[in-house]
């Protein structure tokens, strides 16, 4: 975290033009990679490399939009407040409006916290949503977040799971590639 801190603030063009770059080619080949797991868990088929590939042609708006909405929404809500709060600072007009939309600042607020909670909580389920059922983004973000909200308790069982289970793999990893570099 700390690595990407530092390439934002001293590299902010390049940052962004690869980070960019980046999530476009994960979108693709994570949609592909999830159709094939997807096709394995739920027929016992195996897709070709050419037919996940197809798949992921055809959906890549959907695996695109998928996480963009959540973000995009919370933007928008982001910029609103801080419009709202820079009006604030105008002499005596701005004590006023602000006095007038603090209710409706705080309820903003507490949407944008459960969104923040939801997209990180189903974050996780929003490309499998769109591989396993053909949906759109928007659908997938519905299906994945109503999966968090009607099944907390499976929810945070499989988080811990793939925490666990992510720290192993990565450790091993790092184990690996340290004794690979050290001979």
């Amino acid at each position: 975290i700390r690595a990407l801190g530092w390439a934002i603030q001293y590299h902010p063009v390049y940052s962004l033009l690869y980070f960019s770059f980046t999530f476009l080619v994960f979108c693709f080949f994570g949609g592909a990679i999830c159709r094939c797991a997807a096709l394995d868990f739920a027929r016992n088929e195996r897709p070709g490399l050419m037919e996940s590939l197809q798949f992921a042609k055809e959906k890549y708006l959907s695996f695109l939009t998928a996480p963009l909405i959540p973000v995009g929404i919370l933007g928008g809500i982001s910029l609103v407040i801080f419009l709202v709060g820079f009006a604030g600072n105008l002499p005596w007009f701005g004590e006023i409006l602000i006095a007038l939309l603090i209710g409706i600042l705080f309820l903003l607020g507490l949407g944008m916290t459960i969104a923040l909670f939801a997209a990180l909580a189903g974050g996780g389920l929003l490309f499998p949503a769109v591989a396993y059922e053909r949906t759109t983004g928007l659908d997938a973000i519905g299906r994945a977040f109503s999966y968090v909200i009607n099944q907390p308790v499976w929810m945070l069982f499989y988080t811990i799971v793939e925490i666990v289970l992510g720290t192993l793999f990565y450790l091993f990893i790092r184990l690996f590639v340290f004794v690979i570099l050290r001979l």
